[in-house]
């Protein structure tokens, strides 16, 4: 990564937040996209080149893509009748919890890949 400090306390703070706010149900399909960002970043950086199963040396992809997948479905069914966001009638559910939590994940990780993501070149690029 370009700037590994920060990145880390970032994906570090976005992990918390975005964990804290989807426990509570706060902004539901935002929160769901702050972990989908994290593990697709997580999943292209460090755990795809490795293989599929998390028990692998190094860590597969798969529990990333679990954890994913979870916060996708949590989006789109929406934070439940004992959330923050039912206390303060915020609804985003459906194709709308879908399309938030997907376009906003997809989306931020694709640009904090773009912009500052630099691979390792490997011995055959030379």
């Amino acid at each position: 990564m370009k700037w590994p400090t920060w990145q880390a306390r970032l994906a570090a703070t976005t992990e918390i937040g975005a964990g804290v706010m989807l426990a509570a149900g706060l902004l539901t399909p935002l929160a769901a996209a702050g972990i989908i960002g994290v593990m697709l970043v997580a999943i292209v950086v460090a755990h795809g080149k490795v293989g599929f199963f998390i028990f692998l040396p190094n860590q597969g992809w798969e529990y990333c893509a679990t954890i994913a997948l979870g916060a996708l479905a949590v989006g789109i069914m929406g934070p439940g009748q004992w959330s923050l966001d039912e206390a303060i009638g915020v609804s985003f559910n459906g194709w709308s919890g879908l399309v938030i939590a997907g376009v906003v994940g997809v989306g931020g990780a694709g640009l904090q890949l773009a912009t500052s993501y630099r691979p390792k070149p490997s011995p055959t690029d030379s």
